[in-house]
């Protein structure tokens, strides 16, 4: 931010939370690998507390519209869900009861 005032520069933060969708690379990215956690078990979250979600299509959107709009400055938090953990594992199970997961419930 004191780079960007100095040098007169205009500069805009997308502030995503957790992302995803469709992955480009082999790989998980951060927050699909905290989610495998999660339902491994390997993780143990407080089954009433929550997590905010964002599609990682509406995350790109959110770019664009902060580089088109000439209005946009600083920082933009990016939020399209927050649900809690018990309802995501729940999910999980109902979408692939196939797996064994959620041990630490």
């Amino acid at each position: 931010w004191k780079f960007a005032k100095e040098k007169g520069l205009k500069l805009i933060v997308v502030c995503p939370v957790y992302v995803f969708g469709p992955l480009l690379q082999q790989t998980l990215n951060t927050s699909s690998e905290y989610l495998k956690e999660v339902v491994e078990g390997s993780r143990n979250p407080s089954p009433n507390s929550y997590i905010s979600l964002m599609d990682v299509r509406d995350v790109a959107k959110a770019h664009i519209l902060a580089v088109e709009n000439e209005a946009a400055l600083g920082r933009y938090f990016c939020v399209a869900l927050s649900v809690s953990h018990r309802d995501v594992l729940k999910s999980v199970k109902e979408k692939f009861p196939q797996l064994r997961c959620c041990a630490h419930e």
